[in-house]
């Protein structure tokens, strides 16, 4: 199957401690994207913790069945 959609994930954030330098910004995003990943209900071993001053809310999520439908073979 071959889907087409969009997920619209708001993760916040209070205290992240993080060393200032070139790459913190990148490591702010990491850390996100990391914490939204560990909100995962899939049985993965290797999910990363969740931290502490972290919320992952999803603010909307669409998922286009449509090009599917044309192509199932009963």
């Amino acid at each position: 199957m071959h889907l087409d959609g969009e997920y619209i994930i708001k993760v916040k954030f209070t205290d992240m401690g993080v060393p200032a330098g070139p790459y913190t910004g990148d490591l702010i995003e990491h850390i996100c994207l990391e914490q939204a990943y560990a909100c995962s209900k899939l049985n993965n071993k290797d999910i990363p913790e969740k931290r502490a001053g972290f919320s992952v809310e999803i603010i909307s999520k669409h998922t286009d069945l449509s090009r599917n439908r044309d192509n199932y073979k009963s």
